[in-house]
């Protein structure tokens, strides 16, 4: 009896804050006593201690780089390869987590290339895209030079 009422008084002392967890550090300091003792007593008193949970938030702050806006909403093309558009897409799967980033060319939808990776570095990618690929694509020109090409 004399433990239940040091459990109550102890728990009320806090307004309700403390758990069976603080409340046992507490009345280790005066006696030996488990945490289950402790644990079982607040049961039958039917305390508990409040949980205090920091409110959610989805926001990360500011987060890798941001590109300008080149095309400002204007996703309509007039002619094949005068705007391409990319994105990188995570998949989530048993191994772990994959990253697709297709470039798509926006006259007509069709996919230029694509890379699958298992890290969101696409570095390589990128140097590649940027020389290799277009130069196959464009069939040798600069982009500037195939646009040319292609109105006339």
């Amino acid at each position: 009896m004399e433990t239940m009422q040091k459990v109550a008084e102890i728990y009320h002392e806090n307004k309700g804050n403390y758990g069976y967890r603080r409340i046992t550090l507490i009345l280790r300091k005066i006696r030996t006593i488990n945490h289950k003792k402790v644990q079982a007593i607040m049961q039958k008193l039917g305390l508990k201690g409040k949980c205090k949970r920091r409110k959610y938030s989805s926001y990360q702050g500011k987060v890798g780089k941001i590109a300008d806006n080149l095309l400002k909403r204007d996703f309509s093309a007039t002619a094949p390869n005068e705007k391409w558009a990319t994105d990188i897409t995570e998949f989530k799967c048993a191994e772990g987590k994959l990253y697709l980033s297709p470039i798509k060319d926006l006259f007509n939808g069709e996919i230029i290339a694509y890379d699958l990776a298992e890290s969101p570095n696409f570095d390589e990618y990128i140097h590649y895209y940027n020389n290799e690929r277009i130069q196959v694509k464009l069939k040798g020109l600069s982009p500037v030079e195939y646009g040319i090409q292609s109105l006339s």
